[in-house]
């Protein structure tokens, strides 16, 4: 808020328009009082006319009257409201196109700022380009390498001076179209979005194979292995006897295996602690019961055939006992 000194040009528009504003909305509040009036008025004659059983020329006038004044009020004050609601557009048009200019004048002169900055920088990089190129180039005996290096920071560091010329003029050109509103004020480019915080998580050490369901897949972590868990299914592993929290006397004990000394890679998701739901699901759908055979009476089963071997026989053993068969069924 500017309390001395003179207005800037915003400002008095500004102020016009604030007080235009005040005055429309004073005539709005008397504009419906006068057509409020109108219509009180009108009643009262319809009703004076309607309930009057002899002539009353006074009557008749006097509620006549009161009508033509209501309505006369009425739109003087119409016209003289709407009159103002133009004046309220235009002192709107002036603030929003004075507004613009002075975007535009902050615009300019950054730019014109950002240039000379940059402007002011050219030299020195080029000057430290080639000393660079120069104290590499001494050593191009030594090594090849550097020899390479200096030419491409000499070639680099002429390229620069060309293209930082050209740009410079490209760039006083941008701010001048910006300041007289024949170019847009150039965007800049939106801050990134704040990346979400990381997930906490536990690290703890693994004393037997472990698996628990991932973002879009069971993990499986072998023993003797340290392992970031969500705290939950890290306190999980340790009551099962499957992990201890760093500093534990156990934490970097390595448990050999017959299948890790064979090197016959990941464990399987059977021979796994499964710390969640899903991973014991995972485990049972991946090892299922094996199919046991069922075992029906023949008089059951009607599918079961009946086979006739022929009559019953006799087989004589070491023992020189008969031993009866039977016919075989099958």
């Amino acid at each position: 808020m500017q309390i001395f000194g003179k207005k800037t040009p915003l400002q008095e528009f500004e102020v016009e328009h604030a007080k235009l504003t005040r005055q429309s909305e004073r005539l709005g509040r008397k504009t419906e009082d006068a057509r409020s009036e109108l219509q009180r008025a009108t009643e009262a004659q319809i009703k004076f006319l309607t309930e009057t059983e002899h002539d009353d020329a006074k009557g008749e006038a006097s509620a006549q009257r009161r009508v033509e004044a209501a309505t006369s009020t009425l739109k003087g004050l119409e016209a003289a409201f709407a009159k103002i609601n133009e004046q309220i557009s235009d002192a709107q048009n002036r603030v929003d196109q004075e507004r613009q200019d002075v975007e535009r004048k902050v615009a300019a002169d950054e730019i014109k700022r950002q240039v000379l900055a940059f402007e002011k920088s050219v030299e020195p990089t080029l000057m430290a380009l080639r000393v660079f190129s120069k104290t590499a180039g001494e050593l191009a005996h030594v090594a090849l390498e550097l020899g390479a290096i200096s030419q491409y920071a000499h070639l680099a560091g002429s390229e620069l001076e060309i293209a930082a010329s050209l740009a410079i003029v490209d760039a006083r050109n941008s701010a001048a179209l910006v300041l007289t509103g024949e170019s847009r004020i150039p965007g800049r480019a939106p801050p990134p979005a704040p990346s979400l915080p990381a997930p906490v998580l536990d690290r703890v050490w693994t004393l037997k194979p472990v698996a628990w369901t991932g973002p879009d897949r069971i993990e499986i972590r072998d023993s003797s292995v340290w392992v970031d868990l969500p705290p939950a299914l890290a306190e999980k592993a340790i009551d099962f006897l499957a992990a201890v929290r760093v500093g534990h006397p156990r934490c970097g004990e390595q448990a050999a295996s017959w299948r890790k000394w064979h090197g016959f890679g990941a464990p399987e998701l059977a021979g796994c602690v499964r710390l969640d739901e899903a991973a014991e699901l995972a485990a049972t759908g991946e090892q299922p019961l094996p199919e046991q055979p069922r075992i029906v009476h023949h008089l059951l089963d009607k599918n079961f055939e009946v086979v006739d071997r022929g009559p019953a026989y006799t087989l004589k053993t070491n023992s020189g006992n008969p031993t009866q068969g039977e016919a075989g069924v099958n």
